[in-house]
């Protein structure tokens, strides 16, 4: 019995002590209007613990820490979601990035609550749209099939094409 007592202790305390250096995950995501190759894009990157402290502690007036345009209403929800509003000019074209956040619940209580991520779309001058609302996560497939993510976003401008780059949602935030 004394020995199951301390088999149990020690089970307990490895548990407990890998639980509490376990990583937490830190996203970022980023804009770059890139005059010279005639392209806009957007980056969505995510580091586990101290990593994912240096990406939102350098970060630049275009990158921006996923939640950072969420307000809360009260301690349970999600009250306002700001926008991030910015112009790219290219060949004599304006181009309008918005970014902001998009949570999987208002009800940070509720089912995916917890789960944040951000949004990008794109337009010209004129309104034309060529990326309405892209979420970098889909919250909806559930874990039996996790979705891609999408870690960056190019807009050639020339070609008027959007290329996207995903990884599997197990390898985000660890290459």
């Amino acid at each position: 019995m004394k020995a199951i007592k301390q088999l149990i202790i020690i089970s307990l305390t490895i548990l407990f002590s890998t639980l509490a250096s376990a990583d937490y995950l830190i996203k970022r995501i980023s804009y770059q209007c890139d005059q010279e190759n005639k392209k806009i894009i957007i980056s969505y990157e995510g580091a586990y613990g101290k990593a994912g402290d240096e990406l939102l502690k350098n970060k630049t007036d275009n990158q921006w820490g996923v939640g950072d345009f969420i307000t809360m209403k009260d301690i349970n929800t999600i009250g306002l979601v700001k926008v991030a509003n910015k112009t790219c000019k290219i060949d004599d074209m304006s181009y309008q990035i918005t970014i902001t956040d998009a949570p999987a619940n208002r009800n940070i209580q509720g089912q995916c609550g917890a789960c944040i991520t951000s949004a990008a779309s794109i337009y010209d001058e004129n309104g034309k749209s060529y990326l309405k609302n892209h979420t970098f996560e889909d919250f909806t497939a559930g874990s039996k099939h996790p979705s891609p993510i999408t870690t960056k976003i190019t807009f050639d401008i020339p070609n008027k094409t959007i290329h996207f780059k995903e990884v599997e949602s197990n390898k985000f935030g660890v290459e």
